[in-house]
C-alpha cells in the first residue's frame, strides 16, 4: 500500500492457508485517543493484538481469549503515535 491518507480506520484481511475460521478487527476511538480494538471469532482461542508504526516491525500490545465470540483490548498508547496500524493473530 501507498500514499495511504490518514486519520481513517483500513481494513486488511489475511487468511491462513486452511483456515476456516478467521477473527474480525474492528477499532474505534475514544474521545480521549484511546484506540479499543475488538476481534471476533471462534470462542475459546487465544487472541495476540499487535500494532505498528511502518506495516513493518509489529509489537506485542495485549493477549486476550475469546471466551463469548469477541475479545476487547484498548490501546491507551495509540495517542503517542501520529500512524498507528493493528492486527490480531490466533497462534
Amino acid at each position: 500500500m501507498s500514499n495511504v491518507q490518514g486519520r481513517q480506520i483500513l481494513t486488511i484481511t489475511e487468511r491462513r492457508a486452511g483456515a476456516t475460521n478467521t477473527p474480525s478487527l474492528t477499532a474505534s476511538r475514544s474521545t480521549n485517543g484511546t484506540v479499543l480494538l475488538t476481534a471476533a471469532g471462534q470462542t475459546n482461542l487465544r487472541y495476540v493484538f499487535e500494532a505498528s508504526t511502518n506495516l513493518a516491525q509489529w509489537t506485542k500490545i495485549g493477549v486476550r481469549t475469546n471466551l463469548t465470540g469477541t475479545a476487547e483490548f484498548a490501546d491507551s498508547t495509540a495517542i503517542n503515535f501520529p500512524q498507528r496500524f493493528y492486527r490480531v493473530l490466533v497462534p
